[in-house]
């Protein structure tokens, strides 16, 4: 098994330290793996962002900002019970359709379910949960990023997600931070 810690390292746009349990992470990020949950199970990923929580809540849940420092080009705005559709624009994936399901919109929590199928595969009715919550901490906002729902996938794809989801939660987080506080 591949350690994500190890394989993210690679990665020298930021600054890489070892967070309290010996794993690598960007500075400012913490990550968590839930007591007693095995580690594909489920990601946590926490940052402190130097902005104003009203500032961060905006940037997460307007769709529009939401595209900007996600890098998706969405159909309409967040709507909770309804499914919303978007273009990738960011390197590497761009043209990939980006769908999910928005649970949740209350003030500092967000939820919504995505796929991860490629439109041909069983995999494509599993949906996995993803919870964004903000604190308001030291007069900035602690943002935190919850994905579980992958012992829910095929067990060929259920890693593979995790490696990726976990490596694109640690990207994405760190471009909510540079966009709050731009």
């Amino acid at each position: 098994m591949i350690d994500p810690f190890v394989e993210l390292s690679r990665d020298r746009r930021y600054d890489w330290r070892t967070d309290g349990k010996g794993r690598l992470a960007p500075a400012g990020c913490t990550t968590q793996l839930g007591e007693g949950i095995p580690m594909d199970e489920r990601i946590e990923i926490s940052i402190e962002i130097s902005a104003p929580i009203d500032r961060v809540w905006r940037a997460l849940t307007d769709f529009r900002e939401f595209g900007q420092w996600f890098r998706v080009e969405l159909e309409g705005p967040f709507v909770p019970g309804q499914p919303l559709s978007g273009i990738m624009v960011y390197p590497g994936q761009e043209g990939v359709r980006w769908h999910a399901v928005i649970k949740r919109i209350k003030p500092y929590q967000f939820i919504f379910c995505w796929p991860h199928g490629d439109g041909t595969s069983e995999a494509d009715d599993v949906m996995t949960h993803v919870e964004f919550s903000l604190q308001s901490q030291n007069g900035g906002t602690r943002a935190t990023v919850v994905e579980t729902g992958f012992e829910d996938l095929p067990d060929a794809l259920r890693h593979k997600a995790f490696e990726q989801n976990f490596e694109g939660w640690t990207v994405q987080i760190q471009n909510l931070k540079d966009y709050a506080e731009g």
